[in-house]
């Protein structure tokens, strides 16, 4: 739920959005489930995660800003 309505306020489409977390089970799986892409923040996370589950698993945030560039040319 709170995925879709921060989708409607911003005017996005749901895919064209990119959840970054550090909690598998609430943050990635939450928004894998409405189509959202996402990537797991491993430097955030306190636990030992060997599958996020995420399309992508960041090292540092920076990371994310190679992924962004592939989806905007």
């Amino acid at each position: 739920e709170p995925f879709i309505r921060i989708s409607e306020k911003l005017d996005v489409n749901l895919n064209e959005c990119i959840m970054v977390g550090d909690w598998p089970d609430r943050d990635i799986k939450g928004a894998k489930q409405v189509g959202m892409r996402t990537a797991f923040a491993k430097y955030g996370s306190t636990e030992n995660i060997s599958d996020s589950g995420a399309d992508y698993d960041l090292n540092s945030l920076s990371e994310l800003v190679d992924i962004i560039k592939k989806y905007n040319n």
